[in-house]
């Protein structure tokens, strides 16, 4: 379901329901994005609360269908141990993380741990040392890795999705038209962009959802939910998404 079916699917129930007009396309990015984001949490969250460690696990993640393809894998150099979370792009939630030299033999896991237990690490003799058992700490924006003479770590993180955006031009007509992703326009005269180019070449900065198309329903329904929107054919919509599904997999 692209991102235009799903305007224009809120568009007919504002219609159907005599809210009167269309969407305003500025509000509509907005909300499309807020709740992008809101639905990817809601997702993490279910999965934190299935683990009864309250973390989320590498191996319950890559499991679920819903959150695998925003897994990312990078090896990351360490200046003294510490490491910029904002050099990850799009980062959301870090997984697990591993000594990309070996120590004393082998690549030691680095333990995502509080400072409490770091206080114990260092301190305590009966304690795994750090050498032994990395461990990494959150201080504001950095990720500090101990024994800060580690120079790299591989490290597995969630990141966010694409922000989605809904890019149009406006016809001769003054009629917004969609303008799909990766495509470009040359425009005519009378027709604007809508960053108000009225001349030459433009490329469509639409971006679409990265979910699944069996979640558009789920997102869709709490997408109108979020803006107010009542949808008495919830169930109709969910049933025609499946249908159609099964007749393209055909």
């Amino acid at each position: 379901m692209s991102i235009n079916e799903i305007r224009l699917y809120i568009n007919a129930l504002l219609n159907k329901d005599e809210f009167g007009g269309e969407l305003n396309l500025q509000e509509f990015n907005l909300a499309l994005n807020e709740y992008n984001i809101e639905f990817y949490k809601s997702k993490v969250q279910s999965l934190y609360a299935a683990d009864a460690s309250g973390a989320l696990d590498y191996d319950v993640i890559y499991a679920s269908k819903v959150l695998r393809p925003f897994i990312v894998r990078v090896t990351q150099a360490l200046n003294s141990g510490v490491m910029g979370i904002g050099t990850l792009q799009g980062y959301a939630y870090l997984l697990k993380s591993m000594t990309t030299d070996f120590i004393n033999g082998e690549r030691r896991s680095v333990d995502l741990i509080n400072h409490e237990k770091l206080f114990d690490q260092m301190t305590n003799v009966l304690a795994v040392p750090l050498i032994e058992r990395p461990g990494a700490v959150f201080e504001g924006t950095n990720l500090i890795v101990y024994p800060t003479n580690i120079t790299s770590i591989d490290i597995a993180y969630l990141r966010f999705p694409a922000a989605p955006v809904f890019d149009y031009f406006i016809n001769i007509y003054d009629k917004e038209v969609f303008f799909p992703a990766g495509t470009t326009r040359t425009l005519s005269a009378g027709e604007t962009g809508s960053l108000g180019q009225t001349t030459g070449d433009v490329t469509s900065t639409t971006v679409e959802l990265e979910y699944t198309e069996d979640l558009h329903p789920e997102f869709l329904n709490g997408l109108l939910g979020k803006l107010g929107i009542p949808n008495r054919d919830q169930v109709i919509l969910q049933t025609s998404m499946m249908n159609e599904q099964k007749t393209e997999s055909k």
